[in-house]
């Protein structure tokens, strides 16, 4: 468990010395924005323009945002941990190879969230307007990259806790949570003004390519490992 929250520290102090490149990540924000009108899933406005009616849909995908994220995996990690050391180990592999993927991603490629886009875009910055906090917190410059949208592994991290439920857990409970997981965790970096769509896009293609990694170069290991122990039995 501490090398996982070293490495975490370790990571976000790699983010946060990759930021103050404002132009090229607005730059860049605007390909981004770009690219989803072609597609058609420039949907971020019209998502915050309905969440901006309710001040009551504005806290809750705030404390999603704020709870759902970190906090919310951690203590998923802590029981996880407890309950299932094999499937947690396999995970904690995986959560290590996104952090270096993202980290190589961000510094390469530099993306502005909504919220940081000029006044003309239309977004609100709904943490800053509801949690200060988050922001004073945020402050410490040396673990802060503003420009670290693309990937969005706030999204995901979701999903690394779905896979983590569906094959450590197990039982439609676990589905169903399974399912609703990404599903706010989408909805609230959107309708605050986090991340783009594509943001998610690029998390979840940053989390495919970690399970890819951990299943080549762990998994076939612990496949041979396996084969060893087995051959070792059988032999006279």
């Amino acid at each position: 468990m501490f090398f996982v929250f070293g490495a975490a520290t370790l990571y976000y102090l790699v983010r946060g010395l990759a930021s103050g490149r404002s132009e090229e990540a607005l730059a860049n924000a605007r390909r981004v924005a770009a690219v989803e009108k072609q597609l058609g899933i420039c949907v971020e406005s019209a998502v915050q323009a309905h969440t901006l009616r309710s001040p009551l849909q504005v806290g809750a995908w705030n404390a999603v945002y704020l709870w759902g994220h970190l906090p919310l995996l951690a203590t998923f990690a802590a029981w996880l941990y407890t309950a299932n050391r094999e499937v947690y180990g396999r995970l904690r592999r995986v959560f290590l190879i996104s952090q270096a993927l993202g980290a190589a991603i961000y510094y390469l490629f530099p993306v502005a969230p909504p919220r940081l886009m000029p006044a003309e875009y239309g977004y609100v910055d709904t943490l800053a307007d509801r949690h200060e906090i988050h922001y004073q917190l945020g402050s410490v410059r040396l673990f802060l990259n503003e420009y670290a949208a693309m990937p969005s592994l706030h999204f995901g991290w979701s999903l690394l806790m779905t896979a983590g439920l569906l094959s450590g857990v197990g039982g439609w409970k676990a589905g169903v949570t399974a399912v609703l997981s990404p599903i706010a965790s989408m909805a609230s970096i959107v309708a605050t003004a986090n991340h783009w769509v594509l943001d998610a896009v690029g998390g979840a293609a940053v989390m495919a390519l970690a399970f890819g990694a951990e299943r080549r170069f762990f998994g076939a290991n612990a496949g041979k490992s396996g084969s060893s122990a087995q051959d070792g039995v059988s032999s006279p």
